[in-house]
């Protein structure tokens, strides 16, 4: 029995040892992520292979282009192996085969390619809740690009919450000599672009287009390089877009273009270098917090004490400080461009033209602009031009401006051509707390495409022509709080489309209430002068405030026919000097018969009315039996006209009322 036990274990032993000379014969296979078990990019292999402890459940890992294409489909987390994704080396070849004709091949349900006969270019559509990303924590270890120079790296359509991070994309070819660009989201939604670097020679780095509102893009933690025409283009999106901690470096421009809706655009602890400081941002609202601009601080906000630090630090999105003191505008522009002559060529967002006696100033496309006085008082801080030919500041193609604190205006006086302020197929523009005076021929110039103006707590006066005149602009114009005096009439609005012209809590001189020329404006708690006098009629002058109401006879009255000078709704408190033109190009006048059997007419609006009259008490002329309406009338003598004897005729009709000669 003893024999046996231990034959029994010297059995064991050997099956044991056996065991383990077979398991050190043997090679353990390497871990997933051990760097001698990447597949070449090139390959093939199925993704749909069992889970990958390595990776969050439900992730899938691709290592070639196909593998990635394959694995495309909502929900999906995609990792991409270390290694180059040459994705022209796979399009070809699957446009070739599948092409027939239309210039479109389907991939899958969730890609398909396009050739437009030079180029081939990957459309990613209708995915939502997908993540793309690489696997190592190095971005440089993962590179997709195109060797195809005019073909967008890859192009996302209608594809809701996408996450793409740590990978680098771009044309692998030489620089400035393409003209596609590299990742490009076309309505999409919620997009998350985290730890990439992306990079030229392709026209734009980034490309938003038609990002609706209640969306947002991030961009965090990406570096955008060498890119031949701009770090990002945003066309026609009314979302939200934030860079945040973003290094911007080498692009030829800083460039973004707002079509459509509104758009706020943050920058927040990003970088800019080698930033040649041209191209356009247009956007309705900027906003730079912790930036740095070659390794300085950078804030849109500058102090600025001269009119040439003020013209070098216009650009879109600042906020220029002009430090309290006069500047004589036309004067220093003149020494800027003799000092520079090439001034207008290397300044994309001013220009300075000659005029008749001096030189303006022209503010080109340039969105997102703050100009303010330095102090809070606005007479500190004097814009003045000594040209009585120069606009004091043109505005063109801009969106998004604000002008405060500061006075504004011409110093010589007689006879000009100038305006103060001069707006042209701009919108959204806010004046603020402005002193705007003449001798310029009008304060505020809107003209064509000028949509949406709000001028507050703000004096406009003594201007040569008028406050104000609008032609074929459109949106709201609002005056809040203002103080309208001392020019020569009141204002116009012009041509076949017009603004809604507001006026709230605002105050008008003599001669603005006189000759006021917005029939259709909305006034509420105004405050309009009392109109003492009427000038250049013919040749005498009619003041209201000294004409005194005489006694009559029927016999005076009976027979004789009058014409309105000027009515005046005092409910509305717009007065107008007839006869008149309308805003739809028909004729107004006001005439008014007495006739002997005690019958009248009153010629209104374009059509007549009848009436009864007769001599009535304390010397008025009582109007009765006028159809849906309340009418009185009466005669009056002014000692200080020309002709104090000449007899004026008062008549209210609903507390609307004429003065009328015959």
């Amino acid at each position: 029995m003893q024999f046996k036990h231990r034959t029994i274990l010297a059995l064991l032993l050997v099956l044991i040892l056996a065991a383990s000379c077979l398991a050190g014969c043997t090679k353990t296979p390497p871990k997933p992520d051990d760097p001698g078990t990447q597949t070449d990019p090139g390959t093939q292999t199925d993704p749909n292979k069992p889970d990958d402890p390595s990776l969050p459940d439900g992730a899938v890992r691709a290592t070639s282009v196909q593998e990635f294409l394959d694995a495309l489909k909502p929900g999906a987390e995609i990792v991409l192996a270390p290694g180059t994704y040459e994705l022209i080396s796979v399009l070809e070849p699957i446009y070739n085969d599948g092409s027939d004709g239309s210039g479109t091949v389907r991939i899958n349900d969730y890609a398909y390619t396009t050739y437009t006969g030079n180029y081939y270019d990957l459309h990613l559509t209708g995915l939502k809740d997908v993540t793309i990303r690489g696997e190592s924590d190095d971005r440089g270890d993962v590179l997709i690009s195109s060797l195809d120079p005019f073909a967008t790296v890859l192009i996302f359509e209608n594809c809701e919450n996408v996450t793409l991070s740590s990978f680098t994309a771009g044309h692998s070819v030489v620089p400035n000599s393409c003209a596609g660009d590299v990742l490009w989201f076309d309505e999409c939604s919620n997009v998350s672009l985290t730890d990439l670097d992306i990079y030229g020679c392709g026209v734009y780095g980034t490309v938003f287009r038609r990002i609706g509102p209640d969306t947002s893009v991030r961009v965090s933690d990406c570096e955008i390089r060498d890119c031949s025409s701009g770090q990002f283009l945003i066309d026609g999106c009314g979302c939200a877009i934030l860079f945040e901690k973003t290094l911007f470096n080498g692009n030829s421009y800083n460039v973004a273009y707002q079509n459509g809706p509104s758009c706020t655009l943050t920058f927040d602890r990003c970088e800019f270098e080698n930033d040649p400081g041209s191209g356009s941002i247009d956007i309705t609202k900027i906003t730079y917090t912790d930036c740095l601009a070659e390794g300085i601080p950078y804030d849109a906000s500058v102090h600025v004490s001269t009119v040439a630090g003020l013209l070098e630090a216009i650009k879109p999105g600042a906020e220029i400080t002009i430090e309290p003191g006069t500047y004589d505008l036309s004067r220093d522009l003149a020494t800027i461009l003799a000092e520079n002559k090439n001034w207008n060529d290397t300044h994309p967002y001013t220009r300075i033209d000659k005029v008749f006696d001096g030189y303006e100033l022209i503010v080109l496309g340039c969105d997102g602009l703050t100009i303010r006085g330095g102090s809070e008082d606005r007479a500190e801080t004097q814009i003045l031009s000594s040209s009585k030919y120069a606009d004091l500041r043109s505005f063109a193609d801009c969106i998004d401006l604000r002008l405060e604190r500061f006075t504004c205006g011409h110093t010589e006086q007689g006879d000009c051509d100038g305006d103060v302020l001069y707006f042209e197929n701009s919108r959204s523009i806010v004046c603020e707390d402005l002193d705007l005076f003449g001798c310029g021929m009008i304060a505020i110039r809107a003209n064509e495409g000028t949509r949406d103006l709000t001028v507050r707590d703000s004096s406009i006066h003594d201007c040569e022509a008028g406050p104000f005149i609008f032609y074929q602009c459109e949106g709201t114009f609002e005056f809040d709080n203002c103080y309208i005096a001392g020019s020569r009439s009141g204002g116009f609005a012009e041509g076949d489309v017009r603004p809604e012209i507001r006026f709230l809590h605002c105050a008008f001189g003599e001669r603005e209430t006189a000759a006021w020329a917005f029939t259709d404006a909305f006034f509420d708690d105004c405050t309009f002068h009392v109109i003492d006098e009427y000038t250049e009629y013919e040749d005498f002058t009619f003041h209201t405030a000294s004409a005194v109401k005489i006694p009559f006879s029927a016999d005076e009255i009976s027979d004789t026919y009058w014409e309105a000078l000027f009515m005046t709704d005092t409910e509305r408190k717009v007065s107008r000097r007839l006869p008149a033109w309308n805003d739809d190009d028909s004729y107004t006048s006001v005439s008014v018969s007495f006739r002997a059997d005690g019958t009248g007419s009153l010629y209104w609006l374009d059509h007549d009315t009848t009436f009864k009259w007769a001599a009535g008490p304390d010397d008025t002329i009582a109007i009765t039996d006028m159809p849906n309406a309340q009418a009185s009338a009466a005669l009056y003598v002014d000692p200080k006209c020309e002709y104090p004897d000449m007899r004026f005729l008062y008549f209210n009709v609903n507390d609307t009322y004429c003065w009328c000669v015959h």
